[in-house]
């Protein structure tokens, strides 16, 4: 019986596995799909996962920072969540939450809403990790470093108008250069003038 069983239940794997095999060949040499572009209102549009996050010098590197992100207009309330460290699993559990300053711009793809924080009181030469979401959808955990409050040695690369194959030449030129110790990447995305050009950024 135990045998039968078996045989049966070998049966139809291999029926199975033949008909996938079937339909992938039909599939494949019956008739093209082609690939369909997407346009620019859909590739870029904003969600409500946060995204552009970018983070910025303040008054003072030492003990201040910002932070600015964009989502889609159904995020109403947003907030940036900082610990002092760089990792471990109770990194939200001992994050201060901060309310960002919420505002709708409209570009040339849609109305998004754009989120800044100032981060303040922060210490000297301290490293910290920080993410930014609504309260639900949170973005990954990143960290930056504070300066020193005395003069030190400082490394950093610049970029000035990158325009072409940032994905494939710039980001991995940054992450090359922080990973061999340099202390800051600054780019100077002057793509155009129109602050209301979305797909240019």
């Amino acid at each position: 019986m135990r045998s039968r069983f078996l045989w049966q239940q070998t049966n139809c794997l291999i029926f199975a596995f033949a008909s996938s095999m079937a339909v992938v060949r039909a599939h494949d040499g019956d008739h093209p799909h082609p690939v369909r572009k997407l346009a620019a209102a859909e590739a870029y549009a904003p969600g409500l996962a946060a995204d552009r996050i970018v983070l910025n010098i303040g008054d003072d590197p030492s003990t201040t920072a910002n932070l600015t992100w964009r989502t889609s207009t159904e995020v109403r309330e947003a907030w940036a969540e900082i610990a002092e460290g760089t990792h471990g699993p109770e990194l939200s559990s001992r994050s201060t939450q901060l309310p960002a300053v919420s505002e709708a711009l409209l570009t040339d793809l849609n109305t998004a809403h754009f989120h800044s924080v100032k981060i303040r009181n922060l210490k000297p030469g301290t490293c910290y990790s920080y993410r930014v979401g609504d309260g639900v959808n949170w973005s990954e955990w990143f960290q930056f470093r504070t300066a020193s409050d005395s003069a030190q040695p400082f490394s950093f690369l610049y970029f000035g108008d990158a325009q072409n194959d940032i994905l494939l030449d710039v980001v991995p030129s940054c992450a090359g250069s922080l990973s061999r110790g340099t202390q800051g990447v600054f780019h100077d995305p002057r793509w155009r003038s129109d602050q209301q050009c979305s797909v240019g950024w």
